[in-house]
């Protein structure tokens, strides 16, 4: 699902100049997933 999305936004940015690039959607999924799991974590250990 994620790489599905991730494809779709990919064609988005090729045809926009002014936004951010692919390197930055990818640095905010890198993190976005990092604190998921840290949250699935925290749950686990403090239901």
């Amino acid at each position: 699902m994620i790489e599905k999305v991730r494809n779709l936004v990919n064609e988005l940015l090729a045809k926009d100049n002014f936004g951010h690039g692919m390197e930055h959607i990818d640095r905010v999924l890198a993190l976005s997933l990092k604190f998921a799991k840290k949250n699935m974590e925290m749950n686990f250990l403090f239901p």
